[in-house]
């Protein structure tokens, strides 16, 4: 059992990532898979695509999951840094709660402060090894941190990562196929699991993104509104996102809302109902 908590046994970590050639992001996600290869070395790491552009993240989650083994998933942005502590600790919550009785649903925003290293601190990090990697302080230094924009409410949108247990991702039949592009779809997720499954739970640390080139559309704040290519209009993301908040805790509603594209053909393959663990696949579900 203690190699099960201490190394990451039964946890998987869902990646969305296309490398779109913008600056940075490959370089970083090539660091980071090293580090959470040391870190959780038997949790496992599946790369999660879908065809088609814009990107749909929601779609390459869904697909990632159907290729999981994992009692306990973590979404996992291709850009997102914290310590691997946070989601052992999440992981183990979750599990407690899974075996209590009654059954308590337990899932996790895994952090209360949200920091976006600059070009040369996400240099730093690159540069050391991912098994010692460079310490930042939290919060981090002011010249090593970008806009503060979305440090004390990313968690509000459940930006970079989420930890729940696989039947959480199944009650709400995985995310949403309508979110193409960059926006909404985090938060649609959280909206879905606290109305459906149970309220979330925050942790005491911070998450840092590492820097990489961004695309956003004239005279917007990249920080807050950007677009992936071939995205015309994240603002339509944002609209889909603003039904999940007018259904937040009223089970019905957001049943009715989920129902809508669980019920449409066009989208049967995306759909996730019970989908037994994949075979030969590194970890055993619990």
């Amino acid at each position: 059992m203690d190699n099960f908590n201490t190394n990451g046994l039964g946890i998987s970590l869902l990646v969305p990532f296309r490398d779109d050639k913008e600056e940075g992001r490959a370089d970083n996600w090539a660091w980071l898979r090293q580090y959470w290869e040391h870190t959780l070395p038997d949790a496992e790491i599946i790369i999660g695509d879908a065809p088609g552009e814009p990107f749909s993240k929601t779609c390459a989650l869904n697909a990632a999951y159907r290729d999981s083994t994992g009692d306990v998933l973590v979404i996992l942005d291709a850009d997102c840094y914290i310590e691997a502590s946070v989601i052992l600790n999440c992981a183990n919550e979750i599990r407690k709660g899974r075996s209590r009785v009654p059954r308590e649903h337990v899932w996790f925003i895994p952090y209360k402060h949200l920091y976006r290293l600059t070009r040369i601190s996400t240099l730093y990090l690159l540069g050391s090894e991912p098994a010692d990697p460079f310490q930042f302080k939290t919060p981090p230094d002011n010249d090593e941190i970008g806009p503060p924009n979305g440090s004390e409410f990313g968690h509000w949108f459940g930006a970079l990562i989420q930890i729940f247990p696989r039947e959480a991702f199944e009650t709400i039949h995985g995310m949403s196929p309508l979110f193409r592009g960059w926006g909404g779809e985090d938060v649609a997720n959280v909206l879905a699991l606290d109305t459906l499954f149970g309220v979330h739970r925050l942790t005491n640390n911070q998450v840092l993104t590492l820097w990489h080139s961004v695309q956003s559309k004239p005279g917007t704040n990249p920080n807050l509104l950007r677009v992936w290519e071939g995205q015309e209009d994240p603002r339509k993301n944002w609209k889909i996102a603003g039904r999940y908040r007018k259904s937040l805790r009223d089970p019905v509603a957001m049943r009715e809302l989920i129902d809508e594209w669980v019920n449409d053909k066009q989208y049967e393959q995306y759909r996730i109902d019970y989908h037994p663990p994949a075979k030969g696949i590194k970890g055993k579900p619990v």
